[in-house]
């Protein structure tokens, strides 16, 4: 099991890698207006789970 310093850098960096991700790599115009707002890494790092939130009506948030 990594400290809990390693899983919160660990979890930083996925988080910027998602929204790097989102911003430049994906190219569907639906994913617009999207916030990457938490990552959680499970202690032995096998998993990850990533928060999300997205600004917009109740139409453009089923879209994305």
């Amino acid at each position: 099991m990594a400290n809990a310093r390693t899983l919160a850098r660990i979890a930083a960096r996925i988080k910027e890698r998602a929204a790097y991700a989102i911003e430049f790599e994906v190219s569907d115009p639906r994913a617009t207006f999207i916030t990457i707002t938490k990552v959680e890494v499970s202690g032995d790092l096998s998993t990850a789970t990533i928060f999300y939130s997205v600004l917009g009506t109740d139409g453009d948030k089923s879209k994305v």
